[in-house]
């Protein structure tokens, strides 16, 4: 295959083709494993996505039952509030004498 020079002239030459020989020979071989390789990365990479999706999304049922909680609560406490500033109301001007 490879021609012995003294000189050692052709060496890139020689080396290029034996690169050229290297891939031609084991490129049936390799291109199927990387093909292979590549596909089973996105399907890693796409069922990873996913699942950060599905772990993180949001439920918009749960998150509206709950903002209808906070309202209620905030009303009850709203009306807690009035409640307490018209009894306090009442006892101060009771103690004033002045009614209303």
């Amino acid at each position: 295959m490879l021609e012995e020079d003294p000189k050692r002239t052709h060496l890139p030459a020689d080396a290029a083709r034996i690169a050229a020989i290297y891939v031609s020979t084991n490129q049936p071989v390799v291109q199927p494993i990387g093909r292979a390789a590549q596909t089973a990365q996105a399907a890693v990479n796409a069922q990873a996505l996913s699942s950060v999706q599905s772990s993180s999304g949001v439920n918009l049922n749960e998150e509206a039952a709950s903002l209808l909680q906070w309202q209620q609560a905030f009303q009850a406490a709203a009306q807690a509030l009035t409640i307490g500033n018209s009894l306090f109301t009442t006892l101060i001007n009771s103690v004033n004498g002045t009614f209303t």
